[in-house]
């Protein structure tokens, strides 16, 4: 039997459920992209001074705007943010004095995990959850230095898999120290295009 034109073309369209696209990026802050430590110490990049805070020496890790580059390319600047359990305050002063560009709406901190939090009652107690934010999306993605299980309140903030095998790094904590050949911004870009 011979296929038509229309026949043939059909069969060999790509099948696009293959294919995932990240819908959000989120980058985790302390121990993440930056450090800051009361006390100056050898590897800080930074100092600034807030009122909630006082003074305050910070190690921008030396790929961090790298990265996040790589994300607003990949994804567009307007599908790039902050997710700290850090407030507000320290994680505006943070993004403005080490020239990260992040716009104040796409800063998200413990303000506005807080404001996602809710009681959820159990036969036996309560535990707090987190509601999704209305930018949560099963495929959105998160690189962040703490352990999956830690982090459920961002997880649930951003609506993503609780499995977190596809859209969840776990990077290395960074604490100033500038290690040779750090994996960190191979591991991003790596995951990134992978998910």
């Amino acid at each position: 039997m011979c296929s038509t034109i229309l026949e043939m073309k059909s069969e060999s369209k790509p099948d696009l459920t293959l294919f995932k696209m990240i819908n959000n990026i989120y980058f985790d802050l302390d121990e993440c992209l930056i450090h800051t430590e009361h006390a100056p110490f050898d590897e800080a990049t930074h100092y600034f001074f807030t009122e909630s805070f006082g003074n305050l020496h910070l190690a921008l890790h030396p790929a961090a705007n790298s990265v996040i580059s790589y994300a607003r390319d990949l994804v567009g600047k307007d599908n790039v943010y902050i997710l700290t359990t850090s407030v507000k305050e320290y994680a505006a002063e943070i993004n403005s004095t080490c020239c990260l560009g992040f716009d104040e709406d796409h800063i998200f901190s413990r303000e506005d995990l807080n404001a996602r939090g809710i009681e959820v009652p159990t036969c036996y107690d309560s535990f707090r959850d987190t509601l999704p934010h209305e930018t949560a999306h099963i495929d959105n993605v998160i690189i962040d230095n703490l352990e999956p299980r830690e982090n459920k309140s961002k997880i649930s903030f951003i609506g993503i898999d609780m499995s977190y095998k596809t859209n969840y790094l776990k990077v290395r904590g960074y604490w100033g120290v500038n290690f040779p050949n750090d994996p960190f911004e191979t591991k991003v870009k790596e995951f990134l295009n992978e998910s």
